[in-house]
This record gives structure tokens, sequence and C-alpha cells, in this order.
């Protein structure tokens, strides 16, 4: 947890409007987030969610945002995004999405997570105009993290005995190729492959 709280505030700087957690646990997501800024989030809520933590934490998202579309004070724009067949998706950027059947949500990281449930991940991707940094996992297939990045370095190093994804250029760290899919199983550890529909193998706690 302490660790946590740490990646916490490797995120805060220049994103001051909302924080939030997801815990991926063993068949659902634990979400809290909240219009506040990362230290007013770590003294409050954070200390109750680690007073009732989970038994089976397998990793989690973690997101420090800076409001573009949506306002933060809708608790509903802020990450990370849980859709109604449990997808789950953090965001970095801003993106315009094409089709009007996307415009029932004001946020860009919302109307994001619906293209990728509706028609997929390429033809998500495809439907928004923009840029993005996207880790996302379906909710009918959730052993897998999807990561993409269009325009930001997401950089990929082990800490500890986690994996941690960072949209961040960070030194010595594996590079996500741009504007290319990569799956990563969460259940077993092996290797990373890109492509637009691979699934491979690594393990354990994540944040954006």
């Amino acid at each position: 947890q302490a660790d946590i709280e740490n990646l916490f505030r490797v995120i805060y700087p220049g994103n001051p409007d909302a924080t939030g957690i997801a815990l991926h646990l063993k068949d659902h997501f634990l979400v809290e987030k909240q219009p506040v800024r990362v230290p007013v989030f770590l003294e409050s809520f954070w200390k109750t969610l680690c007073k009732e933590w989970p038994n089976e934490v397998k990793g989690g998202l973690l997101h420090a945002r800076k409001a573009t579309h949506g306002s933060p004070f809708n608790n509903i724009n802020n990450h990370p995004h849980i859709s109604s067949i449990d997808s789950i998706l953090v965001h970095k950027g801003m993106v315009v999405p094409f089709s009007p059947r996307l415009a029932k949500s004001e946020c860009d990281s919302e109307q994001l997570l619906l293209a990728l449930d509706d028609v997929g991940l390429v033809e998500g991707i495809e439907e928004c105009f923009g840029w993005a940094t996207v880790a996302y996992i379906n909710g009918r297939e959730k052993e897998i993290i999807w990561l993409y990045t269009s325009f930001s370095p997401l950089s990929i190093l082990t800490y500890k005995k986690a994996t941690i994804f960072l949209s961040l250029p960070i030194k010595g760290a594996i590079i996500l190729p741009l504007k290319r899919w990569a799956a990563i199983r969460l259940d077993k550890k092996d290797k990373i492959l890109w492509g637009p529909r691979v699934e491979n193998s690594y393990s354990n706690f994540y944040m954006f």
C-alpha cells in the first residue's frame, strides 16, 4: 500500500482535478474515485480503502486527472471508467468520437470506452480522432489488459515483484511502440508482444 501511495505521487504533478483507483480482484473491480487532488485523496478516501483492503488483489489502475471534456465535479467523468459489461479504462490525452451514438457521454474517455466495448480494439480507436494513451480491460476477458499509445511514450518496467505501466518516459524501461496494441496476461509471467490482437503474458500492478 505504501508503494501505491508513492505511485500516486509520481503521477500527480500536472493532474490536479481528480484521483482514482480500480483494484483488480478475482472476478470484478473495486473502484474508488473522487474530484480531489492526490494529497487529499491519500489523506481521506485512500486511508479508508486501506482499512478494508481486499484479500485477492491482482493489480490496479491508478489515475490522476487533468480535466478536458466533462467536469470533474461530476464523478462519472473521472477515472477509472467502468462500463455496463464491467470493462474498465484509464486514458491520457484527448479524443473526439466520430460516431453520434457515443455522444451520450460528455467525457471523451467514457466515449472511448463505449467504442472499444462496442466494436473492438482496432475499430474502437479508429472511431475516435485525437491522441490517446490507454489501458483497457474488457469485462468479458478480465485476465488481459490491453495497452495502447498514439502520442506519448508508454513505459513498462519492473519494481520489486510488480510490473508498472506509466504514461511517462522512464529511462531503462521497455517503451510501447506508437499506434500498436499490446496484450498482457495478468495470471502468468512471460514476455510482452505487440500487435492488434495477440495474447501474451506478464504480471501484476499497473498504473497511469
